[in-house]
Order: structure tokens, then C-alpha cells, then sequence
């Protein structure tokens, strides 16, 4: 039931054997606009969700909608360890789901399959009766019974090592499922009271999936040949990238207005280009292309205001029928005719200065050479005719995308996932908790989610806790729990862990690595050169604003672009922003290094590699510029994406490093393996599960356990919030801010957009009449 944002997929958080953490991961594309903000009217948005919705009435009968997704599911088994947020959204559409998730983040019963469920037992143990739905049933006309709850209850209970299952939170909790006492009643008892019982069941497979190793294993990895959704799966084609969903024509609920839903793995460079020609119709954005997007919506207005001029040129209708025609009018298709060819006159010169070279009549040779530096001066106007065709082609295509865009919407909300910043407790310096604690405190984290919201349109907010995120029911900020925050704090911190500030020097040999205590001469003396390539990335961004200012202003003075005059001098500002930090960086890179015993206070902060992920390595460049201004030098190792978790942060291969969790609707049950005391075992090794910060204490296991089993609402959420207060005071997982959620989607198109904490209903999704 954990959510998942579809830039990337994020860990269900669960038992010890869920799937690895993911990265935040985004892309940091022109950042000369992103980083301007997007003016005053942000707090007007709503951060919690943000739907193109129309009444059902209005939609149109038919079509395919194609909708965009990172990369192909790997399982369709929501259970399995590889399964990703497309399994999810899959399952989602086809199967069943008991209970789902409100704009909030509260789990409600789903009619479709539920008339009721409720505790109707809590001594000696807990009960929960299910009343299913009598319409109900699977595609092979079986209807949903007791039958299915067994089976999926005996897979997931963690007894028979047969099954390839990756949690099984709730149902190992689980005493007996037998039919209850009137017709599509069934009984679940536990054998210890379990409060997040409405996890569970969501989604069910059908009986024949779950009674049988092999097919729950490897059976439905890539199809599944029954369902019971408003939606069935048609196919997964994977050459093609592409999964379809085909309406469910004996549903028993709302019908589907659509006649398939495709989930289609497009790569984020090519989804602005597909959504402009009509290929696509819902796609996740980056801050910036929601910017564009945006921007083209606005123009496209004024130009359609009484006594405007001009109009958006004719572009192919969004396919109702899944078109994927490449000839969409966006490639210079339009554009003038070709330039011409610069070969043949190169040729030409070629052999005219061949033959003057071997020309004996000085007469002959003289006009040789006049026919070579002809020919050189047509190859010179061919090629410049042929940039200048080039130039205007890619103009023309781009004049024609962002007319496009004008038919394309964007939705705003905060995704279901936070990213965390964490402090391995296993490593040298940071075994202490007072350094903890100073980098913990002295952390400015609004300035850090202010530099993510405020470019994705959003109010900037900082996350307060550990187990809710922003929107969410039951959300506290319980961040009082690290004490009083502040660079004098984490200073007198430091200081009284005995990491001191002090003159750093050269060491008056070069080939000499002693170190004076007193002075902090010699391996110390290293920090600050390392830190000046920080400082030298500080000022190559300022310069790269500068000129995109230069270049934006150019663009607009010549009339080219009157849409560009403000995004200049938006630009321009900021690059007089990034000069002023850039100075600053460098009076704090310039300032010693703190220093404990002759060793610097050096750290090593991972980060993933490639473009995906330049947005993860700005937050961990922010981050290092503010650890340098309290004399820690955090040096930021770009590592390989693909073992970024596996290779590093999993086993603890590093200082400090970013990932992200899903928000969860049971934290009780979801937190417990996150921030679980650590356990030695034999040979010296650390049970972590995913407590990949390695930090943890006896008292939050056992107010996680107890929250877990308390059936008082009330109750416990005391019990958590207690819990997140002594997380924070541990300062070994610090939540920094809560990811944008950024959804583009055709106009024509209601139902979709940033779904942010709730369930999709797809039923709803259509195009409108």
C-alpha cells in the first residue's frame, strides 16, 4: 500500500527482505531557469493533490491513452523483491484492492470490493470480518471468496520457503482465514493484535496465482492471465516497451470510459517532444520542462485574447487510437528546403589546386588557382547555408513543440517519497553522536527544500518527520527532537567533541604527512585544496548562468523571442546570486578544516553518477557548501548509479549519502526494519536490515513495536510521534524535504495528474467530450 512517484522507483518499507532503497533521482535540466523560481503564486497550489478531474458524464466512450513510465515492470508480482512502481500501477488497474489511499493518505475501504470490514474481536485476539462484494469476481467468472485471502495469506506468512516473496509485514501476524457467517463474509484472527490490518490484501491475486509456488514465482512475471479489475492486461511487450491495459467489459463498477490504457517506457529527453506531437498523453516532467510547458499554455492565452494576432500552428490531434506516427511534424519536416551540397565544390577545389601544383605554365596555374579559391568560397557558402538550414530547422521544430505544449497541462504536488540525508553511525567520526548532532543541527534543511520546491512551483517546506510526509493524515513535525538548531549549536558541538578550528599551513616539506596537533599542519592541509574544487564548481555555474543570461537577452533584443525578456533577466539575477555564493564558499573554503588528533574532519558523501541524477548531486553540493561553513569537509565521490545502493550505500561504503522512502500509510509497521536497532551476529558482521544509517537505540524498537500492535488510533500515534522525536535525537537519518511530483498531461484528458498520496481511480481516466 506504500506509495511510489514514478520518477523512480522507491522501496516498499516493510520487513527485512523488502526491496533495496532507491535514489532520488531527477534531472537538473536548464537550470538558468529552474533555479529563478516561478514567481509569487505558489502557496496557491495545492502540494497534496492535483487532478484534472471532470465529471465521468463528460468523458468521451473510447480511445488508448498512453502514459509514460521510466522503464518496463520487472515482475508483475507486487510481492516480489524486483517488483517497481509500474507492478504497482499495474496491479492497481487489474486486481483487486480492498482498501486504498485517499488524498490524504488514509486507507478507506474500496466499494468494489468491499461492503465493509471492521474489528469486530480484540480479546482474546484480535478479529476483522471482510463483507466482499457479491458483484465481485475474476475475469474467469470465479467470484472473489475466502478461497483467494487463504491462498495470498499462506504464500506471504514467511512458512514455506517456496515462496519468492519479499515481505510478508501482517501476515506472518496471521492465526487462521475461513469463510465468516453469512454469505461473502470472511474472518481473519490474529495471533497478536496487528494495527495496520488494512495493509493487507491490497492487492489480491487470485487463488490459482497464490496456491502455487512455481506461478506465483515465475508464472506471473510477465503476464497475468486473470484479473478483476476496471482494466485486464492485454499484453507486455518489451522489445516495444510497452504494456496495455484493455477495458474489463464485464466490470461490475463504473465502466471505463477508455478501450486501453498503455503504460509506455519513454525516456524523459523525448516526453516533451511526444506529449507536444500527440504520441503521449500523461508524462512525469522535470521542474524546468513543467516551466516550458507552462510557458507555452501562457503565450498560447495571450495570443487567443481579444486583439491579439497570430495562432499556433495546425499539429497532429492527440491520438485517440495510441498513434506513434514519427512523422509528427516536429523533426524540420516543415522546415525550408534543404541546403545545398558543400561535397561537390570541396571536390572542385581539391582538383584545381591538384592541378596547379603540377601545372608547368605559370599563366594556366594562376587560373587554376582562381578556380580553387572559387570553389573554396562556394564550399564556405554551402556550409554556412547549411547551418543557417540546420539552424532554422531546429527553430522551426522547437516553434512547433512549444505550440504544442499549449494543448498540454501541468500538475503540482508533493510525490509520496522523501529524501533523507544519512549519517553512517558505524563510521569513525560519526560513531560519536555530538558530531551527529552538529552536522544534524547545523543543516539549514528549509534552505535545501527551498531549492527543490521553489523551481517545481511548490510551497517550500522542509520534512518534520520520519514516518508522515506533508499532506498527510497524522503528519507532526517531531524535528524538536534534534534540540536547538543553529550554526553556533553544531559549532559548540564540535567543540566539545573535540574537533577544533585552527590554522592550516602547508607542511614545510611536501613529502612530509606528520601533523602537528597543535597547528593542524600537514594531512589537514589537504582539505581545503580538495574543497576548492567545490568552490571551482560554485563559480563555473555562476559563469553558465552569466552567459545564458547574455545569450537569452541577445535572443529577446532581436526580436526573435519577446518570450525570452524575462527569463533573461530572471537568469541574470540569479547569476549575480550564484557569484555572491560562489565568493562566500570560497572565504569558507579558505577557513581551516577542523581538526582532532592531526586528522581533518573529512567525510566522504556519495552520490550517483549521470545525467538522471544531477538533481541528487545539487542537494549533496548544497549540502557540502553548508557542512564547509561549520569546518567539515564533505567530499562529494561520484560512484556508478547502478551500484549506487548495492555497492555503497547498503553495505555502508560510505560517510554520508542521499536515497529516498516512500511515504506509507502504516508507518507502524512500514518503519520498523528502516530504523531497527542494529544487531551484531557471528563474525563480526551487522543484521541492518534497512537501517542503512546503521543508527538505532533499544527505546525506538520498542515503541515501534508497540505502535505496531496498538489498535487505538489515538494511542498510537502518540506512541510514533515519541518514536520519531528519539529518531531525530539519534541524528542518524535526517528527512530534508519531500519530492516534487510533477505531471504534464494533455488537456483533452481528465482523471490523471500528481496523484500525489492517493490511489489512481482508473475507471475515471477518459478524454473529454
Amino acid at each position: 500500500m506504500s506509495g511510489r512517484p514514478s520518477k523512480v522507483a522507491r522501496p516498499r518499507r516493510g520487513d527485512a527482505t523488502r526491496r533495496t532503497a532507491a535514489l532520488l533521482a531527477g534531472a537538473l535540466l536548464a537550470p538558468l531557469l529552474a533555479a529563478c523560481g516561478t514567481g509569487d503564486d505558489t502557496d496557491e497550489l495545492p502540494p497534496a493533490h492535483a487532478v484534472a478531474a471532470a465529471d465521468r458524464a463528460a468523458l468521451t466512450e473510447g480511445g488508448t491513452l498512453t502514459w509514460a513510465v521510466d522503464a518496463m515492470p520487472a515482475t508483475l508480482n507486487a510481492f516480489q523483491r524486483d517488483a517497481d512502481e509500474v507492478t504497482d500501477r499495474v496491479a492497481q488497474a487489474v486486481l483487486p484492492m480492498l482498501h486504498t489511499l485517499d488524498e490524504q493518505g488514509r486507507p478507506v475501504p474500496n466499494p468494489d470490493f468491499l461492503v465493509s470490514a471492521e474489528v469486530t474481536a480484540r480479546e482474546p485476539r484480535q478479529s476483522v470480518v471482510y463483507v466482499l462484494n457479491p458483484e465481485a469476481r475474476w475475469s474467469d467468472g470465479r467470484p472473489l471468496s475466502a478461497d483467494d485471502l487463504v491462498a495470498q495469506w499462506k504464500a506471504l506468512a514467511g512458512r514455506d520457503n517456496a515462496y519468492w516473496s519479499a515481505r510478508n509485514a501482517g501476515y506472518d501476524r496471521i492465526d487462521s482465514v475461513e469463510p465468516g457467517d453469512a454469505d461473502n463474509e470472511v474472518r481473519v484472527t490474529f495471533t497478536k493484535p496487528y494495527a495496520d490490518w488494512r495493509g493487507l490484501f491490497s492487492p489480491l491475486y487470485p487463488q490459482a496465482v497464490t496456491e502455487d509456488p512455481d506461478v506465483f514465482n515465475k508464472g506471473v512475471r510477465d503476464t497475468l492471465e486473470v484479473g478483476a479489475g476496471p482494466f485486464l492486461l492485454e499484453s507486455v511487450d518489451r522489445r516495444a516497451g510497452h504494456v496495455v491495459l484493455a477495458r474489463n467489459e464485464d466490470w461490475w463498477g463504473d465502466r471505463a470510459p477508455l478501450d486501453r490504457l498503455v503504460l509506455a517506457a519513454v525516456p524523459h529527453d523525448q516526453r516533451l517532444r511526444s506529449l507536444a506531437a500527440g504520441r503521449l498523453h500523461v508524462a512525469e516532467v522535470t521542474a524546468a520542462e513543467a516551466d516550458r510547458i507552462t510557458a507555452a499554455d501562457r503565450e498560447e492565452h495571450q495570443q487567443a485574447a481579444p486583439g491579439a494576432s497570430g495562432s499556433a500552428a495546425d499539429l497532429p490531434e492527440p491520438g485517440r487510437e495510441g498513434t506513434t506516427d514519427p512523422d509528427d511534424g516536429l523533426d524540420g519536416a516543415a522546415a525550408p528546403a534543404a541546403a545545398p551540397d558543400s561535397a561537390p565544390a570541396l571536390l572542385r577545389h581539391a582538383e584545381a589546386q591538384l592541378a596547379a601544383r603540377t601545372e608547368p605554365d605559370a599563366r594556366a596555374a594562376r587560373r587554376l588557382r582562381l578556380r580553387a579559391a572559387e570553389a573554396a568560397d562556394a564550399h564556405a557558402e554551402a556550409v554556412a547555408a547549411g547551418l543557417l538550414q540546420r539552424d532554422a530547422a531546429f527553430d522551426h521544430a522547437e516553434q512547433r513543440i512549444f505550440q504544442g505544449l499549449s494543448e498540454v497541462g501541468v500538475h503540482r504536488a508533493y510525490a509520496p517519497a522523501y529524501t533523507q540525508l544519512a549519517v553512517n553511525g558505524t563510521s569513525p567520526a560519526l560513531k560519536d553522536e555530538r558530531v551527529r548532532w552538529a552536522l544534524a543541527r547545523g543543516l539549514d534543511r528549509e534552505a535545501i527544500a527551498r531549492a527543490v520546491h521553489g523551481p517545481a512551483g511548490l510551497p517550500v517546506g522542509p520534512l518534520g518527520s520520519h514516518f508522515w510526509v506533508l499532506g498527510q493524515d497524522g503528519y507532526q513535525d517531531t524535528s524538536a527532537g534534534l534540540g536547538e538548531t543553529g550554526a553556533e549549536k553544531a559549532a559548540a558541538q564540535l567543540d566539545a567533541a573535540g574537533w577544533r578550528r585552527g590554522p592550516v599551513r602547508p607542511p614545510a616539506d611536501p613529502g612530509d604527512d606528520t601533523v602537528d596537533a597543535k597547528t593542524g599542519t600537514g594531512a589537514a592541509a589537504a582539505a581545503p585544496v580538495r574543497l576548492g574544487a567545490t568552490v571551482a564548481a560554485a563559480q563555473q555555474r555562476a559563469a553558465v548562468l552569466r552567459r545564458a543570461a547574455a545569450v537569452a537577452g541577445e535572443v529577446a533584443a532581436e526580436g526573435r523571442s519577446a518570450a525570452l525578456a524575462e527569463p533573461a533577466e530572471l537568469t541574470l539575477r540569479a547569476s549575480r546570486e550564484a557569484d555572491a555564493a560562489a565568493e562566500e564558499l570560497a572565504r569558507s573554503a579558505a577557513a581551516a578544516v577542523r581538526v582532532k588528533a592531526g586528522a581533518p574532519l573529512s567525510l566522504r558523501f556519495v552520490v550517483p553518477d549521470g545525467p538522471r541524477h544531477a538533481e541528487t548531486r545539487r542537494v549533496g553540493e548544497q549540502i557540502a557548501d553548508q557542512l564547509a561553513a561549520m569546518g567539515v569537509h564533505a567530499e562529494l565521490v561520484e560512484v556508478a548509479a547502478d551500484r549506487y545502493l548495492t555497492g555503497h550505500v547498503v553495505p555502508g561504503n560510505f560517510d554520508l549519502a542521499l536515497y529516498s522512502w516512500p511515504a506509507s500509510a502504516f508507518p507502524a509497521t512500514d518503519a520498523r526494519g528502516v530504523f531497527a536497532k542494529p544487531q551484531g551476529i557471528p563474525g563480526g558482521e551487522l543484521f541492518i536490515e534497512q537501517n542503512y544509517a546503521r543508527v538505532g537505540t533499544d527505546h525506538i524498537d520498542q515503541l515501534l513495536t508497540q505502535a505496531a500492535g496498538e489498535l487505538d488510533d489515538e494511542r498510537r500515534a502518540e506512541l510514533l510521534a515519541k518514536a520519531d522525536t528519539r529518531i531525530w535525537a539519534a541524528a542518524g537519518s535526517l528527512p530534508l524535504y519531500q519530492a516534487p511530483q510533477l505531471v504534464a498531461s494533455a488537456d483533452e484528458v481528465a482523471g490523471v495528474g500528481a496523484f500525489g498520496l492517493g490511489t489512481p481511480r482508473y475507471q475515471d481516466i477518459g478524454f473529454r467530450g
